[in-house]
């Protein structure tokens, strides 16, 4: 609504309007819309180059921790076929206090957020451990710190305190703005 009004400023104020004020007003009149010209420039400058603030270059916000999914508007998740990463598991059976390492591998990404669940509640479980450049969330989530491209991401998870059972390990992986995949499943390799 205030880039609004500006815009219908610039409209209005054109120069075949200035002719017919007086000297003093014309040189007022032109400033106006040289300044108006300008911050409809940075505006755009702001929206349109600068999206990439919009995609939470400090990682997830913790609203983020019930659907895993981005807020990248006008986007939509590529089809997991596309997936050229490895996301592993280093077991999908967990017994206190052992951790589980789990790891993102493959070309470049800018941020992810991994969650872990109990395998048969579906109830977020555990913890994170923190490593530079992530950071864990209240909801046995964990995300990134920064939006530097990463290419290997180790990560480390703790069951709750005095608890066995199985987790699974869910993803969404962020390449760039435009490009990211949800739903992704850790994989256990096999002995």
């Amino acid at each position: 609504m205030f880039m609004l009004s500006y815009l219908k400023k610039i409209v209005c104020i054109s120069t075949e309007n200035l002719q017919f004020l007086p000297s003093n007003a014309h040189n007022l009149a032109y400033s106006e819309l040289v300044m108006y010209q300008y911050i409809f420039f940075a505006f755009l400058c702001i929206n349109i180059l600068g999206i990439s603030v919009l995609a939470f270059s400090q990682g997830a916000p913790t609203e983020s921790c019930e659907s895993l999914q981005p807020r990248h508007e006008l986007h939509t998740a590529r089809p997991l076929e596309e997936f050229k990463y490895n996301f592993t598991a280093s077991s999908k059976a967990y017994h206190w206090p052992r951790g589980i390492k789990v790891e993102l591998d493959g070309t470049s990404i800018e941020g992810f957020i991994v969650a872990a669940y109990d395998s048969y509640s579906y109830q977020m479980i555990g913890h994170w451990a923190k490593f530079p450049g992530t950071d864990p969330l209240p909801c046995s989530a964990i995300t990134h710190t920064n939006p530097y491209p990463k290419s290997h991401l180790t990560l480390l998870w703790f069951p709750p305190s005095y608890k066995t059972g199985n987790v699974t390990f869910l993803a969404t992986v962020v390449k760039n703005y435009t490009t990211f995949y949800t739903g992704l499943v850790a994989v256990v390799p096999g002995p």
